[in-house]
């Protein structure tokens, strides 16, 4: 059975170094929640994949269909977890797990059989037990071919009730998390 895609070899924990991925932060406040990876970064991070498009993923109409983006959305939700040193298996042992509460994507451009894909993810919102994913769709010629936005919340397995996740974990989140501005100069670069 086939696993994830991995991270680009360009990125370390999902941090590429082209410019259309990246917004600054301290480096203190990077080495303090990733010390045991050291990263040295001083920017703010996104998680940045390559996907594959296969046979099977395409639709009639002879370009990628639809449900495939949330695929690939799912991907990029486990790389994020992943990254941040909270992957799924190890949170469900700790009792709470992430579900979905909502999602939208908006497809300007298809994708053909054939062509490159680039993912882009970070948070624009996180707070006690929500989160608000942005996801940013790029063929080989970095045009945007989609974006979308997914509203994640973190449950007790037992209760089904909201978590709150606590400070620590919060702050292993925090170098995702890109305002509404640098994402959209972010985009705007990507497409140069």
């Amino acid at each position: 059975m086939r696993g994830f895609p991995p991270l680009r070899s360009d990125c370390v924990v999902g941090v590429p170094p082209i410019e259309a991925c990246r917004v600054k932060v301290s480096v203190a406040k990077a080495q303090s929640v990733f010390p045991r990876i050291g990263v040295k970064d001083k920017r703010m991070k996104k998680i940045c994949l390559d996907l594959e498009i296969y046979t099977y993923q395409i639709d009639f109409v002879g370009h990628v269909n639809n449900s495939v983006y949330q695929q690939w959305m799912e991907i990029g939700r486990t790389k994020l977890l992943e990254a941040v040193g909270m992957p799924i298996h190890a949170i469900a042992e700790r009792g709470f797990v992430p579900i979905l509460v909502q999602t939208n994507i908006t497809y300007k451009n298809p994708l053909y059989l054939g062509d490159r894909v680039r993912l882009d993810l970070w948070l624009s919102e996180l707070r006690a037990a929500s989160a608000i994913l942005d996801f940013r769709f790029f063929n080989g010629d970095n045009t945007l071919v989609a974006e979308a936005q997914q509203k994640g919340l973190f449950i007790d397995r037992e209760t089904k009730r909201p978590r709150r996740l606590q400070t620590e974990e919060r702050e292993l989140f925090s170098p995702y998390v890109v305002s509404e501005f640098s994402a959209n100069s972010n985009r705007e670069t990507a497409r140069v």
